[in-house]
Formats: structure tokens, C-alpha cells, sequence
């Protein structure tokens, strides 16, 4: 998989995959193009190998290689003790071996992208800076990285989080590194398309039952008031309008400058604007961390020029006749 996840022009990198499943005998994945690779970490042209010339390794590197990706297959399809206690033993053999280090994630990543994280160095900027957790070492143990792991899918539980899953955070995160670097010549990556511009249109397209003329005066009133509030009872559209509304208002599909969350029962402050979470050592310290409204705050301090939004799903709006009555009726917004 790395042959083609490296720094290669966009199209390139399709055909090479379309290529390899037809040597592979994935006949889907031939007749069809992928429509985007982008979020999928990927290695330095000078350095995509996970390995070194054979004058130059180990005699039993590749076979190293393949037991990490063996027992990864298997810990993913069952997290018993047994199982990561065997991608422990083989983790820690394969990651210090020349030409492997950090990025032997990438290709756990690739293999597995709901079971591993990726420490690329977009998605180690994200962890640290937007989700306050701290990735130190160059060649983790495997210990450190399941622990990571572990706390992270821990956060993902939360409905405050910017990001729920390992595959989000990689595409948010190359999707950010897009919008900071007009260059990527620091690390030899090549990222891929700004996202295309949205619209109303767009959202007509997608189905929405507004007339376009009506989409368009509550984006203005929305850019002129700074907020804006869509009511009526469960299962009408809302949220989605909301995201879509935030989408069109931004001018496109950034996942970056629009941060989604649910007001439920549970949802305090702390969790809203800033409050205390496991910090991602092997201590089980605290940190403090920024929620997504102080983390869109700072975002939009840092880049004035363009529009950020926070989408807030759930609001509870007692009406005065419920409350005279006594009725726990609610209005939802």
C-alpha cells in the first residue's frame, strides 16, 4: 500500500491502485476509481519502504513486517489479552528495525483505520494541539501506542468531540494541514484537493425541501446576526440542514471550521468549553482541555479572515404554556 500512498500527483496514485487490484484480483477496485484518498497518511518518496536494501536488513525484517500485520488482523478482530499481548511482542520487534519507526502506524492505519491511529505528522499536530493528548516519541513502544489508542477511542465516546474515530481525525487533520500549507516540502507530503465550493445550490441538490430563494435569506440573516436558531419537532431535517447551512456559509465542505455537538443530558461545561481529560501517559495524568467551543474560538483567532462555525444540536425550549400546565412537552431546536 505505500507504493501508492506517497507523494505522487493525485491521478497517479488512483491508477496505481486500480493497477494493484487487478494484480490482486480485486476486480472492484479495478473497474472503479477511488473518488478521493484524502485523509490516508502518506510516506516520503525517499523513504517508502518499510524496510532497507536486502545487503542492508535484518534476514528475517520482512517476515518481522508480516507478523506485525498478522497479529494486528487478529487483535482488531478480537482485543482479548492473548491477542495484544502477541501485536506487543511483534510490534516492539518490527518498530525498531532500520527504515520502520513511526511509521509502521501508517500501515496499521491503512490495514485496520477503526482499530489504529496513525502518528503521521498531521495527525500528531491534531492529537496534541486540538485534542491535548501528547505524542512524544519518534519510535513508540507498543505499550505507549495501544494506550493512545485506548484513550483516544475513549474521548471519541464523547458527543463534544470534533472527531469520533480514527478515520475522522486522520481526514480532519490532512484536511487542516490543506487549508495551513499552500507547500508541504517540510515533509516530502503531498496533500490532497482544497475542498470544492459549497453552495446553496449545492444543497438543493443534495434534496433539501426549501425553495432556494428561502436558503439563501437565512444564510444572509445568518452572516448579519451570527447565529441563527431552525425549529420544529424530531425528525424534520434539522441537523442536517444545520450542517449543510454551516457548509454553505464557510463557501465549502471544511470539516475543520465546522464543529457539530449535541446539548444532551449529560453534556456539562466542562465538556463544552474546557474541563479536565486523561492526559495519554502511561501516569493516567489529567490535562486540561479546550472543548469545541473555546477550541473554535482559538481557530478563528488564529485566522480571521474566515468563518467558523459551531453547530449545536438539541436545543430544549420549554414553552410558557408547558411550563404553566405543567407539561414536560418541549420544543427542539
Amino acid at each position: 500500500m505505500g507504493i501508492f500512498n506517497r507523494r505522487l500527483t493525485w491521478d497517479n496514485r488512483i491508477k496505481i491502485a486500480r493497477e494493484l487490484g487487478g494484480i490482486l484480483g480485486m476486480e472492484e477496485l479495478e473497474r472503479q476509481t477511488p473518488r478521493s484518498l484524502a485523509g490516508i497518511p502518506i510516506l516520503n518518496n525517499q523513504n517508502s519502504w518499510f524496510f532497507p536494501y536486502e545487503e542492508g536488513r535484518d534476514g528475517d525484517h520482512i517476515d518481522a513486517l508480516w507478523q506485525v500485520f498478522a497479529d494486528a488482523v487478529e487483535y482488531a478482530d478480537d482485543c482479548d489479552e492473548t491477542n495484544r499481548a502477541s501485536f506487543i511482542d511483534s510490534f516492539n520487534d518490527a518498530v525498531n528495525r532500520k527504515q520502520v519507526g513511526k511509521q509502521l502506524t501508517f500501515g496499521l492505519f491503512w490495514i485496520r483505520p477503526q482499530s489504529f491511529v496513525s502518528l503521521d505528522k498531521h495527525a500528531c499536530s491534531f492529537i496534541k494541539k486540538r485534542l491535548s493528548l501528547e505524542v512524544l516519541k519518534s519510535k513508540p513502544d507498543a505499550e505507549t501506542y495501544l494506550t493512545l489508542c485506548d484513550n483516544l477511542r475513549l474521548m471519541f465516546k464523547d458527543k463534544g468531540m470534533p472527531v469520533h474515530s480514527f478515520p475522522e481525525l486522520s481526514a480532519m487533520a490532512w484536511d487542516t494541514a490543506d487549508e495551513k500549507e499552500s507547500d508541504t516540502k517540510n515533509g516530502g507530503d503531498q496533500s490532497p484537493p482544497r475542498p470544492a465550493p459549497y453552495s446553496v445550490n449545492n444543497i438543493v441538490e443534495e434534496g433539501c425541501f426549501l425553495e432556494q430563494d428561502r436558503l439563501e435569506a437565512i444564510v444572509e440573516r445568518w452572516r448579519d446576526k451570527k447565529n441563527l436558531i431552525l425549529q420544529g419537532p424530531p425528525g424534520t431535517g434539522k441537523t442536517w440542514l444545520a450542517e449543510k447551512l454551516a457548509f454553505a456559509l464557510i463557501g465549502n465542505r471544511s470539516l475543520s471550521r465546522v464543529r457539530s455537538l449535541q446539548f444532551h443530558p449529560n453534556l456539562s461545561y466542562e465538556d463544552f468549553v474546557r474541563g479536565w481529560r486523561p492526559s495519554g501517559d502511561k501516569e493516567r495524568t489529567l490535562d486540561l482541555v479546550d472543548g469545541p467551543f473555546l477550541s473554535a474560538v482559538e481557530d478563528a483567532k488564529s485566522e480571521p479572515a474566515r468563518d467558523f462555525v459551531v453547530v449545536i444540536d438539541e436545543i430544549v425550549i420549554p414553552t410558557t404554556a408547558n411550563l404553566d400546565a405543567g407539561s414536560e412537552t418541549t420544543r427542539r431546536s
